[in-house]
């Protein structure tokens, strides 16, 4: 019973008619082996799709925050839009200015630190992403690396906490004290109807949040997903 397989192959083909429980032995063997390699296939199956579900995902969220960095309309002011304001580009009136802004040139963003860290940390979580996402398709595609799932998993988990982040943008003055900056902005506008210019979610906002969604299910997917065999080990 304990005999290795090969073994049992040599010695069972030779001598078939003469041990029949050799020949049970080496059938249920041979059967196992099938049902193993079976299984194999299986999971190298499962574990390609979902590393290509993954793949897919890192591009999909690459996607969204390129997007995010030239929308102008990552905050927007007041419900009516009288003027957006991305991480580079800004907006008036539903129009997007096509130059990149300084921040010096708004009198009143004053403390630069929100704008220059919301955009820090969507460029770092482009890059935490692009690089599991390098990782997770050289694996995949070409071999095997020590302790490659850990640093994946912690690549993912660094992309979607620095895209997160990038939502403190909503803590600069502007959207904290409404009152004075809607009187400011109905003096640059020229439109003393602007009242409320309080912030409102705008489009960026959503696509950057899209980006942070699938880096996080990337992430996951790869903690529970099988590993499979590369492909050129195949």
């Amino acid at each position: 019973d304990v005999m290795p397989c090969h073994v049992m192959v040599l010695k069972g083909t030779a001598r078939i008619r003469y041990y029949p429980l050799l020949t049970v032995n080496l059938r249920n063997c041979i059967k196992k082996n099938r049902e193993q390699n079976q299984l194999i296939i299986m999971c190298n199956a499962i574990g390609s799709i979902f590393r290509l579900v993954i793949v897919l995902g890192c591009l999909a969220a690459l996607l969204f925050q390129f997007l995010t960095m030239f929308n102008c309309e990552y905050i927007q002011f007041g419900e009516e839009g009288y003027a957006s304001i991305g991480l580079w580009y800004y907006g008036v009136a539903g129009e997007c200015n096509t130059e990149e802004y300084d921040v010096s040139q708004f009198g009143w963003f004053e403390d630069e630190s929100w704008i220059t860290g919301a955009r820090s940390c969507l460029i770092m979580s482009m890059i935490f992403g692009a690089a599991a996402c390098a990782m997770v398709t050289f694996e995949w595609c070409c071999c095997e690396v020590c302790c490659a799932g850990c640093l994946e998993g912690l690549a993912f988990s660094a992309a979607w906490i620095s895209g997160g982040l990038a939502f403190g943008l909503y803590g600069m003055e502007a959207c904290t004290n409404t009152e004075e900056f809607s009187a400011f902005l109905a003096t640059e506008l020229n439109n003393p109807d602007i009242t409320n210019a309080e912030c409102v979610w705008g489009v960026g906002s959503s696509l950057n949040a899209c980006a942070c969604i699938c880096w996080f299910g990337c992430g996951l997917i790869l903690c529970c997903a099988p590993q499979p065999d590369p492909i050129c080990r195949k």
